[in-house]
């Protein structure tokens, strides 16, 4: 009977989806940045985790497991994608023999109450990864829960904020261990360790308080991206039905080095999967789930020659799904429009796209190394594709001032009358990361950085709504 509900309750969700995708698919761009950006961002945010609570998707579980992944709810998160940070260090740990459990608090009915009854039952670990944000409040409100009933438990933070502030995370006092950058093999060691009693102090990637002080551990290599395990997509099948894309990673880290960005600092080394190995997990996940697939790599085309392998390989499998995917500006630019269609032909339909700021001074001083022409131009270009364009802006940014601003207004006009199919998706406040290169600017400018998690948690780089930061308030 559950099952039914769940089904009927997700039934007008779907039809919007539906609906949406033949908007995309028509290129009907004038209803969709009207009608479905404004809704899409509805029903993520509001309507299908009111579905999810009346009628929970995580069915009642009562099994035991050996560790815990955890994805905290966020105001900000879109919950239609995959948790696939979560899927990554789950296959590890998966194929070393742990049983693993992925409770989603984005979808979860009873989140709290699940957590506590797994707990009660035993657990090596618990993992819980963050963003920075309204996403640390609910993690620490999650650990702090877990810490007043189950004390012994130990929590391991993970993920980017902890990445960028491992000491400061690692000295909470509800954070037993933080695991900076990639995970995968420093968790399934300190799980290893800490079943068996032994001393944790060889395990790379590792922050933690030790006798009233904290101890980092060194970085060690980069993992290649041939031999993954595969993604335990079993551990999340409770949630598929409200999983409206299908997250995918097929690289690491960027090329790139913008001043304001902090995957230089968790992937310092850009390294790319195999174009057979892409199509292998590709095979994998559309068997669990037929959807469009997005891939959360940060910059998809570094390599020309790798994604033209990679289409050629699809189209001997055959496969055909819509894809969407980030993207550089001068990347695309760069390409012929052979190409483009090629893309289009094997299932692009959607580019997030970061032009950051309409001000040529502005985009210098962070290291963007792009011209308002590399944008205007590419913008043309792709306008002759069905491909919707989604372009992230930012506000707030070192030196930057009203008439910047309005520099970054004029592109958006320009870029949405030169391309119909451009959407401006939000102008994001700058948010000044510990061990980015503007960082030292921002605080210097009068930026007070946070001294605590909790005050992490009141930032975001969704709303500029904080008075009293360092930059001028542009509204």
């Amino acid at each position: 009977m559950q099952k039914f509900l769940q089904k009927a309750a997700l039934l007008p969700v779907r039809l919007f989806y539906f609906v949406k995708s033949l908007v995309l698919r028509l290129a009907l761009v004038s209803v969709q940045s009207r009608f479905v950006q404004a809704y899409d961002e509805k029903i993520r945010r509001f309507i299908v985790p009111v579905i999810g609570r009346l009628f929970s998707f995580g069915l009642k579980d009562n099994n035991s497991y050996d560790i815990l992944l955890i994805q905290p709810l966020s105001d900000t998160d879109r919950i239609n994608l995959f948790p696939h940070s979560l899927l990554a260090l789950a296959a590890w740990l998966v194929d070393a023999g742990y049983r693993v459990k992925i409770l989603d608090c984005r979808i979860e009915r009873y989140c709290e109450k699940n957590l506590l009854d797994i707990a009660g039952r035993g657990l090596v670990l618990v993992g819980i990864t963050f963003y920075t944000g309204s996403q640390i409040r609910h993690a620490l409100k999650l650990a702090r829960l877990l810490k007043s009933r189950y004390p012994s438990i130990p929590i391991v933070a993970g993920g980017p904020h902890a990445s960028v502030t491992p000491e400061q995370t690692a000295a909470h006092p509800d954070i037993d261990f933080v695991v900076r950058g990639e995970g995968e093999k420093s968790l399934l060691a300190l799980a290893k360790a800490l079943e068996a009693g032994r001393d944790v102090s060889q395990i790379p990637r590792l922050c933690y308080k030790k006798e009233g002080r904290l101890v980092s551990t060194p970085d060690d290599s980069a993992i290649s991206l041939k031999n993954l395990p595969d993604i335990p997509y079993e551990l999340i099948r409770p949630y598929r039905p409200v999983y409206d894309a299908a997250s995918l990673d097929i690289s690491r880290g960027c090329t790139h080095k913008c001043g304001y960005c902090v995957i230089p600092l968790v992937h310092p080394k850009p390294r790319l999967m195999p174009p057979a190995t892409v199509v292998l997990r590709l095979k994998a996940l559309l068997q669990f789930k037929k959807a469009a697939v997005y891939f959360m790599d940060d910059n998809f085309f570094m390599s020309k020659g790798r994604v033209s392998r990679i289409l050629d390989l699809m189209e001997q499998e055959g496969l055909s799904f819509t894809w969407w995917a980030m993207a550089r500006i001068d990347d695309m630019g760069a390409l012929d429009d052979a190409f483009i269609a090629r893309l289009v032909k094997n299932g692009l339909t959607r580019l997030y796209l970061g032009a950051e700021s309409g001000s040529e001074k502005v985009l210098l001083s962070t290291g963007k190394n792009l011209k308002l022409s590399d944008i205007t131009s590419t913008n043309r270009k792709l306008g002759r594709f069905p491909i919707v364009c989604e372009y992230s802006f930012m506000a707030g940014l070192p030196g930057e001032t009203q008439d910047d601003l309005n520099m970054t207004m004029a592109l958006i006009d320009k870029l949405r009358k030169e391309n119909p199919r451009a959407v401006i998706w939000k102008i994001n406040d700058y948010m000044p990361y510990p061990g980015t290169r503007l960082f030292e600017q921002a605080v210097q400018a009068g930026f007070k950085p946070p001294q605590s998690l909790e005050q992490w948690a009141d930032l975001t780089y969704y709303r500029r709504k904080h008075k009293g930061r360092f930059f001028q308030e542009l509204e």
